[in-house]
C-alpha cells in the first residue's frame, strides 16, 4: 500500500479518479480554467474515497502554490497536441517534479511533431517506455505511447 502519496493529474479525470486505488493521501486534478468545473462535477459524481481537489494549472510560469503540493506521482494524459505549447508543458513538468517524483506520461501520436516533445523531455529526464502492460500491443496499435519519466541519476526505490 502506498501511503502519504500526493498525485497531480492533468487532462484525464477518469484516469486520475481511478488513482484512488493506489491509496494516495490526496489527488489533485488540474486543467485549464474552463475545464475545472467539469472536473469538480466528475469528482462529485464519482464519490472518490480519496480526498480529491480540482485546481487551475496553466502551463508555463505557474509555479505550484501552497494548495497544490509537489507530487509524488505526476500523471499527464494526452497533453501533447499543440506543438507551440511544448516548451510551456516542459517548463510546467520541471516546476512540478521533485527528484523523487515519477511522471507517467501518455499521449496518442497524431503528428510527427508529437515525438519531438519526447525528445525534448529526454534532454532533461530519464524516459523509459512502459512495456510491461499486457495490453500494450493493443493500445500500441492505436498509436498510444506511455512513458515513465524520472529525474536523471535518480535510482528507483525498490
Amino acid at each position: 500500500m502506498l501511503v502519504g502519496i500526493d498525485i497531480i493529474a492533468d487532462e484525464s479525470s477518469r484516469l486520475a479518479l481511478s488513482m484512488h486505488l493506489l491509496r494516495p493521501s490526496h489527488i489533485h486534478l488540474t486543467d485549464l480554467p474552463t475545464i475545472v468545473p467539469l472536473l469538480i462535477h466528475n469528482i462529485a459524481l464519482n464519490s472518490a474515497a480519496t480526498p480529491t481537489t480540482a485546481h487551475v494549472l496553466e502551463w508555463g510560469g505557474c509555479a505550484p502554490n501552497s494548495r497544490v503540493p509537489l507530487p509524488d506521482i505526476l500523471l499527464a494524459a494526452d497533453c501533447v497536441y499543440f506543438e507551440p505549447a511544448f516548451p510551456l508543458l516542459l517548463q510546467t513538468m520541471q516546476e512540478l517534479m521533485r527528484p523523487e517524483t515519477v511522471c507517467y506520461f501518455c499521449f496518442k501520436k497524431r503528428r510527427s511533431a508529437d515525438v519531438r516533445f519526447v525528445k525534448m523531455v529526454r534532454k532533461i529526464y530519464e524516459v523509459k517506455a512502459v512495456q510491461d502492460d499486457p495490453d500494450g500491443k493493443v493500445w500500441g496499435r492505436e498509436g498510444i505511447h506511455l512513458y515513465e519519466i524520472r529525474c536523471k541519476n535518480k535510482v528507483p526505490s525498490t
